[in-house]
C-alpha cells in the first residue's frame, strides 16, 4: 500500500521546520506587538512604520496559509489513513496521526484565523497611522500656506500703508516748502524796480523798455497810509519817470478818494479809453516783475475805464484839469497767501486727526462714527486705507470742508455744510 511507503521521518522533519519558522515567527511578532505600548506606532518614523506594515501583511498572509495547510492536513488524513476503526500497532506513526492529526490540523486553522485577524488589525492600525500622518501633513501644509498668505496680505497692507504715509509726507513737505516760500514773499516789500536774483536779466530790462513806448502818459499813484505801500508807490513813480511817463504821487484830497477805502493789492484804473493800452502794458510789467520776485499771490488788477462817473470799484477819482490819465491805487499787501497757508494747515490738522483714528482702529480699537442717515455705525479700514462703515448698507458722513469767513460776514464754502437741507 502507498501508506507503507510514506516516509515518516521526512514528514516530521518538514513539519517541525515549517512550524518552527512560520509559527515561531508569528508568535514572536504577536508577542512583541502585545507587549509594546499602545501609542508606540505613533512614535515610529515613516520608513519604520511602512516596514512594520509590510511585515504584518506577510504574517497575515502566512496566517491565512496556516488555515489552508490545516484544511489540507485534514483532507490528507481522510485520504491516506484508515478510518477510526482501523487498529494500528502501538507506537506506530499511524497511531500518532490517529491521535494528534486532527488536533494539529485544527490548531493550524485556529492559529491561521487568529493570526490573520490579529495581523490584519495591526496592518489596519498602521495604515490608519500613515493616513493620519498624511492628513496632518496636508493640514500643516494648508495652515502654513494660509499663514504665508496672511503674512503676505499683512506685508502688502503694511507696504500700502507705508507708501500712503510716504506720499502724505512728501505732499506735506511740498506744501510746507510752498508755505515757507509764500511766507518769505509776504514779508518781502513790493518793488517795481526789480530787486533780487534772476536767470534772464535781459527780460526784465525789456519790460522797462516796453514802457517807453508810452512816454508822456500821465500816471497818478495814490497809496494807503502804510510804510510799505508808500515805498512801493514811490518806486512806481520813479520807474515810470525813467521811462518818460508823467508820473506823480497824489493824495486823497487831490483824488477825492479816502486812503482808508482802498482794498488790498494794486489796482490800475485807466480814466479814459485813450490810455487803456498804456494801462494794460503797465499792468503786464507789474505782474511779471512781482512774479520774478516770488509774489504771484499779489497780482495787480486792471479794470476797464469808468463810464458816466460810475465804476464797480466805487467812486471814480476826479482831478482838476486832468482827464487822460492812469490812476494807480496801492493798497496793503494781499493776505491771500496767509489765507491759503491757513487753509492747508487746517487740512493737515484734519489728516493728522484722521491718521490717529485709523491707527486706533488698526490696533484693534473700536470706533463709532456718524453715517449719512444720522445713525452711528462702527468703522473699519477700507481698501484705500481710509475709515469706512463696517455696515455695507451705510456710508460715513464726509467732514465739512474749511469755510472762508470774510470781514463783512460772508462765508465762502467749497461744499455745502453737512447739516444743510
Amino acid at each position: 500500500m502507498a501508506i507503507r511507503r510514506f516516509d515518516e521521518a521526512a514528514f516530521k522533519a518538514v513539519l517541525k521546520s515549517w512550524l518552527h519558522v512560520s509559527i515561531g515567527t508569528l508568535i514572536s511578532r504577536a508577542r512583541g506587538l502585545l507587549l509594546r505600548p499602545e501609542n508606540e506606532m505613533g512614535s515610529k518614523n515613516k520608513d519604520d512604520l511602512e516596514a512594520a506594515i509590510n511585515l504584518d501583511e506577510k504574517l497575515s498572509t502566512r496566517s491565512g496559509g496556516l488555515v489552508v495547510i490545516g484544511l489540507v492536513i485534514e483532507l490528507g488524513l481522510a485520504l491516506l489513513f484508515p478510518p477510526p476503526g482501523h487498529q494500528s500497532e502501538p507506537g506506530s506513526f499511524h497511531l500518532w496521526i490517529d491521535r494528534w492529526g486532527a488536533v494539529i490540523a485544527d490548531s493550524f486553522v485556529a492559529l491561521g484565523v487568529i493570526g490573520e485577524i490579529f495581523f490584519a488589525r495591526h496592518v489596519r492600525r498602521g495604515e490608519e497611522e500613515l493616513r493620519r500622518r498624511s492628513n496632518d501633513a496636508v493640514v500643516a501644509a494648508t495652515e502654513s500656506a494660509i499663514t504665508a498668505q496672511q503674512q503676505s496680505i499683512i506685508s502688502l497692507t503694511t507696504a500700502a500703508a507705508s507708501n500712503l504715509a510716504a506720499a502724505q509726507a512728501t505732499k506735506r513737505a511740498e506744501e510746507l516748502r510752498a508755505d515757507n516760500l509764500s511766507l518769505q514773499a509776504s514779508m518781502r516789500p513790493r518793488r517795481f524796480t526789480f530787486t533780487g536774483w534772476i536767470i534772464n536779466p535781459e527780460r526784465i530790462s525789456s519790460l522797462y523798455e516796453g514802457l517807453k513806448a508810452h512816454a508822456g502818459t500821465v500816471a497818478l499813484i495814490q497809496s494807503a497810509p502804510d510804510f510799505e505801500t508808500t515805498l512801493f508807490a514811490r518806486d512806481i513813480v520813479e520807474t515810470l519817470a525813467r521811462a518818460g511817463w508823467k508820473s506823480a504821487l497824489v493824495t486823497q484830497d487831490q483824488s477825492r478818494i479816502s486812503d482808508t477805502s482802498f482794498p488790498e493789492g494794486t489796482w490800475i484804473v485807466p480814466l479814459t479809453e485813450a490810455v487803456d493800452t498804456a494801462a494794460g502794458d503797465l499792468w503786464s510789467a507789474l505782474i511779471q516783475v512781482l512774479h520774478e520776485m516770488g509774489m504771484s499771490h499779489d497780482t495787480p488788477t486792471k479794470v476797464a475805464p469808468p463810464t458816466q462817473d460810475a465804476h464797480p470799484l466805487g467812486p471814480v477819482p476826479t482831478f482838476d484839469d486832468i482827464t487822460d490819465a492812469i490812476f494807480v491805487r496801492i493798497g496793503l499787501k494781499s493776505s491771500a497767501g496767509f489765507v491759503e497757508m491757513q487753509r492747508r494747515e487746517l487740512h493737515r490738522q484734519n489728516e493728522d486727526f484722521d491718521n490717529g483714528l485709523i491707527a486706533h482702529v488698526r490696533a484693534g480699537g473700536k470706533l463709532m462714527a456718524s453715517a449719512t442717515d444720522g445713525s452711528m455705525v462702527e468703522t473699519k479700514i477700507g481698501p484705500n486705507g481710509k475709515l469706512v462703515s463696517a455696515d455695507p448698507m451705510k456710508v460715513l458722513s464726509e467732514r465739512d470742508d474749511p469755510t472762508l469767513v470774510l470781514g463783512n460776514g460772508i462765508m465762502l464754502r467749497s461744499t455745502p455744510p453737512r447739516n444743510a437741507q
